[in-house]
């Protein structure tokens, strides 16, 4: 679904989309808001390779998987600030996951039109959702 500005401002003030801290108006473009980055970044580090040569691969949807548990544990993961003001040099072929100041919540579902994904009838956004489906507020799909 894609909102435009006006439908975003009309969201936030009708209370269907929350946002903490309440965004400034230069933050909005045509059918964007854009959200403030906040100052520490988890930088997923190499696995290398199994023993028997071939390269580790994480699979989310094996039972068991647990994001949160990889992003607290310094073997898959590491913090990392972003200095004021020298910024951050993402490096090719690198992942890092970076978090938004700005707080998201969507007090009521969402109906979501399909559209673009072949789908003949809506269906529910969710309200909020993460990789292993905790209840994450600040990240929200829509």
């Amino acid at each position: 679904m894609v909102l435009s500005d006006r439908e975003i401002q009309a969201a936030i003030r009708d209370k269907n989309i929350l946002i903490d801290p309440p965004p400034d108006e230069a933050l909005f473009s045509s059918t964007a808001l854009d959200l403030t980055l906040d100052v520490v970044l988890l930088r997923w580090k190499e696995l290398g390779n199994h023993p028997s040569g071939q390269p580790i691969k994480l699979c989310p949807s094996r039972e068991g998987f647990d994001i949160r548990a990889m992003m607290t544990d310094p073997h898959y993961s590491a913090k990392v600030a972003i200095d004021p003001k020298q910024g951050f040099d993402l490096e090719p072929h690198k992942f890092v996951l970076g978090y938004t100041q700005e707080k998201i919540y969507l007090p009521e579902p969402v109906e979501d039109c399909g559209q673009g994904r072949g789908e003949e009838q809506p269906r529910p956004a969710r309200r909020r959702c993460s990789c292993d489906g905790s209840d994450d507020p600040r990240l929200v799909r829509l």
